[in-house]
């Protein structure tokens, strides 16, 4: 739908929408009231702002003619917009406001934005090439190319059909950002022995040209947006993406950190592994103003699982709806992350935005999958990084004890074993006590101490205190945190 506005100076709101009017105001601001109520739950699903702009000078227009406002709008299909402005929510909440903000305006319903680009010639060249080596029936095929044919090579000489076929998809497989790119994609069955009712250049053939993929008609010899064929004993389908434009990178520059690679994760998952298997696993889904895509990963530290976390997440940063592509997808999260840290071994988050879809790697020190760092709420356990309501030794923050008399040097395995024999699960926590008094020794009393021979045993004193027994002072700032 192509809109045009033009705005009255002052609003003017009919008796019976007196109600609505509040303060008055500008024909502007009463078009910004109708679009809040559309954005409020009126808007159908799917439905997207395509273009918008404010007009700069006519150069072909009728004398007079003026316009404050242009929109492009996309609708999934006529019906959902036709629900919408005959709502009863619409008509009584959403309509009084563009009666009164519009001084004239039109609605121009346009044909299905089909056409990609892809020119028909690249594409028949491109279909025989891919129908040598496609329609084997034990493999999926899928080949890539862009609106040039790049990397649409011949079958080299003398390597057998299979081995063919391996080159030419690897080849097809390279990524062409910059350019409208052709996919075609060929699916077997389980079951080896069906037929074929078509071959594969007339079952892809078929598919380009048929009216169930709104490509027909279409003009200068270039083809539409794609679609799929059943034929039997398998399906082919084909897909032409425009190309995006590069992801603007935003550094997040957290204090905290995740390891990019395998060999510095400690056995957890890796930022570079994670956004590969997110990015494949959110392929295609849709991500809306109010429905985020997201997925949270444990950081190991220390050799302690699940100490902090990073989160994958797609978001929108304008209009109403966008499609997550995988490729586009780890390159823009892959090469932000590769410019924010360059150094390869940690990364302290970023943003890729790719038009209006924000591909963001966050970090938290919140261990709950829902609990997003962008909706932080209060939530045992609280996070090592929560402030300190103490300077000198709160939350999370080591007091080294100048007063205590220095003992001897202790083995990683007797610290550990202390440790071990002081940390127990359903434990009550009864503080510190009065000089000490709750502190628990290891060894105990009447057990071998640490240097048996020495004329003053020595052992460890641990201790714990929580905030019910605490001395006074505040740990967290928040006290939330722990309730």
């Amino acid at each position: 739908m192509l809109n045009l506005w033009r705005y009255r100076e002052n609003a003017v709101y009919a008796p019976e929408h007196a109600h609505l009017a509040g303060d008055p105001c500008t024909g502007r601001q009463a078009m910004q009231r109708y679009v809040s109520v559309l954005r409020s739950g009126l808007i159908p699903a799917g439905a997207e702002v395509a273009f918008s702009s404010v007009p700069v000078v006519n150069v072909i227009a009728a004398e007079g003619e003026r316009w404050d406002f242009v929109a492009i709008n996309k609708y999934p299909n006529l019906e959902s917009f036709k629900s919408m402005i005959e709502s009863k929510r619409y008509k009584e909440e959403a309509l009084p406001h563009r009666l009164a903000g519009q001084e004239d305006t039109k609605l121009i319903m346009l044909d299905k934005a089909e056409s990609k680009e892809f020119p028909e010639e690249t594409f028949n060249k491109t279909v025989d090439e891919f129908c040598t080596v496609a329609g084997m029936p034990w493999s999926n095929n899928s080949w890539r190319v862009d609106s040039t044919g790049k990397n649409a090579t011949s079958q080299p000489a003398k390597r057998s059909l299979w081995q063919a076929a391996q080159d030419l998809i690897l080849n097809h497989r390279e990524e062409t950002s910059d350019q409208t790119t052709l996919e075609l994609l060929w699916t077997p069955t389980d079951v080896l022995d069906l037929t074929c009712s078509l071959t594969c250049k007339e079952a892809l053939s078929k598919l380009a040209f048929s009216n169930c993929t709104s490509m027909s008609g279409v003009p200068d010899g270039r083809m539409g947006a794609g679609g799929g064929i059943y034929i039997g004993c398998g399906s082919y389908s084909f897909s032409i993406d425009q190309p995006k434009s590069k992801a603007k990178i935003t550094c997040r520059n957290s204090e905290l950190s995740a390891p990019q690679h395998d060999n510095e994760s400690q056995g957890a998952i890796s930022v570079k592994t994670a956004i590969n298997q997110w990015c494949d696993d959110n392929d295609g889904k849709q991500v809306t103003a109010t429905d985020n895509v997201y997925q949270r990963y444990g950081i190991t530290g220390l050799g302690v699982s699940d100490r902090s976390s990073f989160w994958l997440r797609g978001s929108l940063s304008c209009g109403n709806t966008e499609t997550m592509h995988k490729e586009d997808c780890k390159k823009s999260l892959l090469d932000g992350m590769a410019q924010c840290d360059p150094d390869g071994k940690e990364t302290h988050g970023e943003t890729a935005s790719v038009d209006c879809l924000d591909y963001s790697l966050d970090l938290s020190g919140v261990t709950q999958d829902d609990n997003p760092p962008w909706d932080e709420k209060h939530q045992y356990p609280p996070p090592e990084n929560a402030p300190s309501g103490r300077d000198d030794h709160g939350a999370n923050n080591v007091m080294c004890d100048t007063r205590a008399q220095p003992g001897r040097p202790l083995t990683e395995d007797q610290t550990n074993e202390a440790i071990a024999a002081y940390c127990k699960d359903e434990v009550v926590v009864p503080g510190f006590g009065a000089h000490w008094s709750n502190m628990f020794n290891y060894p105990p009393e009447g057990q071998a101490q640490f240097y048996k021979d020495d004329s003053l045993t020595m052992h460890l004193t641990m201790g714990a205190e929580a905030i019910d027994n605490k001395d006074g002072n505040e740990y967290y700032q928040d006290t939330a945190w722990c309730e």
